[in-house]
C-alpha cells in the first residue's frame, strides 16, 4: 500500500494542485476502482482530503504536518511560521495555525506561550468547525451550500458555551466575515479564549487560520477584540508572503495597517 500511496502522491505538483479519481487512474494506467480504493484509504488516513462539492483530491493535512520538517515545509507553512512567531511575540500568547481537513480543523503548527499559564496544542491535534475561533475563521469565506453539507442540523456541544444550532453558527459566520476575524470564548476549552484570522492563496481562498488564544482570566472581550485585529496583521503578512503584498491588499479587502495590543 505504501509504493502505491506514493505513486498517488507523485502525481501532485505545481501544476496539480487537486486530482479527480478517473484521471489519477488515467495517469497510472491502473483500473479507476483499484484507484477508488487508494484514494479512500488515504482519505481515511488523512494523507488526501476530499472535496465534498467536485469529489477531487488534494493533499491531506496529516502529509503537510509530517513533511513540513523536511525541506522546510511548505510555503504555506514557513510564511505561517514567522506569522506565529510574530503573534506570540507581540501578544505573550500561544498562537497556531489551522487547516480544513474534511469536517474538521487540524493543527498544523503553533508557538507557545513563554507564560507558565497558558493554553497547550499539540501538532495534528483536531478542533471542531463550530466550537472554534480555528474552524469558524475557515468556514466563515466558504459557501452556505458547503456549509450545511460538512456540519449538521444539530451540533455537537463540546462544552456549555458551544453553538449548538447550525442556523446560529451560520449568523455567527456572517458576523465573522463582516468582522474580518472569528472569536471564541469557552466553546473549544471551558478555559480558552481566542481569536483566527484568514491566510489566503493566489485565488483568494482561505487555505489556513491563524489563530492566537489564552485563559480567559487574562483575555476579557476587549483584549479579544485587540488579538483579533492583530491576528488579521498577521494573516494578511503571511499572505503577502504567499502572493506578494499588493496581491494580498486586495484579496484581504484592506492594507497592512498597524495594530498593538496591550496586553
Amino acid at each position: 500500500m505504501l509504493r502505491s500511496a506514493m505513486s498517488v502522491l507523485r502525481l501532485f505538483g505545481d501544476s496539480r494542485r487537486e486530482l479527480g479519481m478517473a484521471e489519477a487512474a488515467r495517469l497510472l494506467g491502473r483500473a479507476p476502482t483499484t484507484i477508488s480504493r487508494w484514494l479512500r484509504s488515504m482519505a481515511d488516513a488523512g494523507f488526501l482530503d476530499r472535496d465534498m462539492e467536485s469529489g477531487r483530491y488534494r493533499m491531506g493535512a496529516s502529509l503537510v504536518a509530517v513533511a513540513g520538517s523536511a525541506n522546510g515545509g511548505t510555503a504555506l507553512q514557513r510564511s505561517a511560521r514567522r506569522a506565529l512567531e510574530r503573534l506570540t511575540a507581540a501578544t505573550g500568547e500561544t498562537t497556531y495555525v489551522g487547516i480544513l481537513r474534511g469536517s474538521e480543523a487540524v493543527l498544523i503548527d503553533g508557538v507557545m506561550s513563554p507564560r507558565p499559564v497558558r493554553f497547550a496544542y499539540s501538532v495534528g491535534e483536531v478542533v471542531a468547525l463550530h466550537a472554534s475561533a480555528t474552524g469558524k475563521c475557515l468556514m466563515a469565506w466558504v459557501p452556505e451550500s458547503r456549509v450545511r453539507r460538512l456540519l449538521p442540523d444539530r451540533l455537537a456541544a463540546v462544552t456549555r458555551q458551544t453553538e449548538t444550532s447550525l442556523e446560529n453558527f451560520l449568523v455567527e459566520l456572517a458576523a465573522t466575515r463582516a468582522r474580518g476575524f472569528a472569536i471564541g470564548r469557552c466553546e473549544w476549552e471551558e478555559d480558552l479564549a481566542a481569536a483566527a484570522a484568514p491566510i489566503r492563496d493566489p485565488r483568494g481562498e482561505v487555505v489556513a487560520a491563524l489563530s492566537v488564544g489564552g485563559p480567559v482570566s487574562r483575555i476579557d472581550d476587549a483584549r479579544l477584540d485587540a488579538l483579533g485585529r492583530l491576528a488579521v496583521v498577521h494573516a494578511e503578512a503571511a499572505t503577502a508572503e504567499l502572493v506578494g503584498p499588493a496581491e494580498a491588499g486586495v484579496l484581504h479587502g484592506s492594507g497592512m495597517s498597524d495594530v498593538e495590543d496591550d496586553g
